[in-house]
């Protein structure tokens, strides 16, 4: 008898062992089947005029990108969010921007918006959209296929610095959805300003 409950002390610690050695790097969250989401929130435009989400969505996938027009963090992505904008329209990836800080009206994003920025970008109406996708800074992003699933969700890259990039985590999510590639939700924690639902 206490040689086989030694044997499955020993399993068990072999088997901890072994789970150990496989878990992430600290700013990676588990990865999830992938979510399929309710696309049925809806984003302010310029005019004043709602559209439901799901009517703004490109033919391959949907990146909604959680920025701010005061956070210094995600002025420093503009020229990256602009490329992302560029390099993927063509390619039936659609970019959105959504604005959900309380604070900021849809004149000032419209004005920032047009100054600074390629792609359209939207107010969050009592912030459903980044409640629903749970977006909780600026920059965020949220990247949904074209099966409605999230695939991918957090920084855009791994550094505020354009010069000390070293991964491109959401163009890579991109790439392996073009490329047909099964994903599994993966998420990598942002980094940027909260986003402030309520005064």
């Amino acid at each position: 008898m206490r040689k086989r409950l030694a044997i499955v002390l020993l399993l068990f610690t072999i088997a901890a062992h072994a789970m150990a050695e496989q878990r992430e790097p600290a700013n990676h969250v588990p990865g999830r089947g992938s979510e399929e989401v309710g696309m049925n929130f809806q984003l302010r435009d310029a005019q004043g005029k709602l559209h439901f989400v799901d009517s703004l969505t490109g033919k391959q996938g949907t990146v909604l990108l959680f920025i701010s027009t005061q956070c210094q963090i995600s002025h420093a992505y503009t020229k990256r969010m602009n490329s992302l904008h560029e390099d993927y329209k063509s390619r039936g990836i659609t970019i959105i921007g959504v604005v959900s800080n309380i604070n900021e009206p849809v004149e000032t994003i419209e004005n920032f918006a047009q100054r600074n920025l390629r792609f359209t970008v939207y107010k969050d109406v009592n912030c459903q959209a980044s409640r629903s996708l749970g977006a909780q800074v600026t920059p965020e992003a949220v990247f949904i296929n074209n099966h409605n699933q999230v695939v991918y969700r957090g920084r855009i890259d791994n550094a505020r610095d354009p010069l000390q990039v070293t991964s491109n985590d959401l163009r890579d999510a991109i790439e392996a959805s073009l490329e047909g590639k099964s994903l599994s939700t993966r998420e990598v924690r942002a980094f940027g300003c909260v986003i402030k639902c309520s005064m």
